[in-house]
């Protein structure tokens, strides 16, 4: 009988180790991971608590490519003196949950309702659903590198997420990923997405980079529309109020640079009443609709028209992937 050695346990502890790792990744993926079911999609995770930072969401289903991306990202930002692009935990749950889409890709209503289940202030407006013929996490990673560089050129705060799942099928050697970048130019201190009935919160947040003279929009569930006064400067905070009337309070924060004013936030907030937990698929409200209307500002507020110049407009025909190298429809699905 062979002698087994203490370098051999270690070896083998480190084989072990990577599995686990690797297996715990993709059981991740397959836990939040959502299928479209009757014309609805729900999340299959808990949507977040508050708007904001949440320090307790990680990148899982990201991987070691995520770390592989981020390394490279950081040294070309560096070199260029630009913004570093960050990994932000939000954007990787929800890309995660947009593993398990299919067919068509998402609309902008459920891309927007999303955004607000995972605690983001404004809808996503760079979403890549594609496959690779990979599995390599650090093969992966090099590919996310150029479209998330790209997209942060112009930005002040990037952020991205990343989700990855091996295909199975026929296909071992093939992984479906989704990545998500956001820009996003207003920290905001964690407040509720629900608020009980004849209660309050405070809204407080500060813009960056260049950003300046917040403004803060709100409209209560009877439609009434106030803005409180806010000191100029780059930070703000106001008292939001749920009054015994029920329905959605939205919350709208702009900024001024170089003497042009931005709406840099868009949210709801579900005043007597639960936030909802699922987005049919159906067409999306009528152009009269002031909600949808609010969605466009939104998007428009987080640099749609960036996006476009980018090659990341979820509205235009056809495109080339910029991670796979095939033609991709409006939203990043894949067509190679």
């Amino acid at each position: 009988m062979q002698k087994v050695t203490r370098k051999d346990l270690s070896f083998l502890a480190v084989v072990l180790a990577s599995l686990v790792l690797a297996c715990s990744g993709m059981e991740a993926s397959r836990k939040g991971a959502t299928p479209v079911t009757e014309g609805n999609f729900a999340p299959k995770r808990a949507g977040a608590a508050n708007y904001g930072p949440d320090p307790g969401l990680s990148c899982p289903a990201g991987g070691r490519a995520v770390g592989a991306a981020s390394t490279d990202l950081e040294t070309r930002a560096r070199q260029a003196r630009q913004p570093v692009p960050q990994v932000d935990g939000r954007l990787c749950a929800m890309a995660e949950t947009m593993l398990g889409w299919t067919g068509e890709p998402p609309g902008e209503h459920v891309v927007s309702f999303l955004s607000s289940y995972f605690g983001l202030t404004a809808s996503v407006p760079a979403v890549l659903i594609t496959t690779v013929e990979t599995t390599d996490p650090s093969l992966i990673g090099a590919r996310v590198v150029d479209p998330i560089a790209k997209f942060s050129q112009n930005t002040v705060q990037p952020r991205f997420g990343l989700a990855i799942q091996r295909l199975s099928g026929g296909r071992a050697d093939a992984s479906k990923l989704v990545l998500l970048m956001q820009d996003l130019p207003v920290d905001i201190q964690p407040i509720p997405r629900q608020l009980a009935a004849n209660s309050q919160a405070m809204l407080r947040g500060q813009l960056v980079d260049g950003y300046q003279n917040p403004k803060v929009f709100i409209t209560d569930p009877t439609g009434r529309l106030e803005s409180p006064s806010i000191p100029p400067g780059k930070e703000f905070q106001t008292e939001i109020r749920c009054a015994d009337k029920a329905g959605t309070i939205r919350l709208e924060v702009r900024g001024e640079l170089n003497g042009a004013e931005s709406i840099l936030a868009n949210f709801p907030i579900a005043c007597g009443t639960e936030p909802p937990t699922s987005v049919a698929l159906g067409k999306p409200a009528a152009v009269g609709d002031l909600a949808q209307q609010e969605r466009k500002l939104a998007r428009s507020a987080q640099g749609r028209w960036r996006s476009c110049q980018r090659g990341y407009c979820r509205t235009s025909k056809e495109r080339r992937d910029p991670i796979s190298g095939g033609a991709v429809e409006s939203g990043g699905r894949s067509l190679a």
